[in-house]
């Protein structure tokens, strides 16, 4: 809809989060800052989580894929 907000940007302790919405409103990527460095979220159309990119506390970084009930699997340097 004309006027509704499409892109958020805020911030917690950690650092910033953007967030971007579909017309509906609901949340399709989210990308984020937190204590390990950074993390990307990717949600389809019915609001399930499908894709996760994320440094993890070794600094190591991780990538999933999961389907629309959450199974799938992650891929990781080791």
């Amino acid at each position: 809809k004309a006027g509704q907000a499409v892109v958020g940007v805020t911030a917690d302790r950690d650092g910033g989060l953007l967030t971007i919405y579909d017309r509906a409103g609901s949340t399709v990527v989210g990308a984020m800052a937190d204590k390990d460095g950074g993390l990307l979220g990717i949600w389809n159309k019915t609001g399930d989580e499908v894709v996760q990119a994320y440094a993890d506390a070794h600094g190591d970084g991780r990538v999933g894929a999961f389907d629309r009930y959450g199974k799938g699997r992650a891929l990781t340097p080791r």
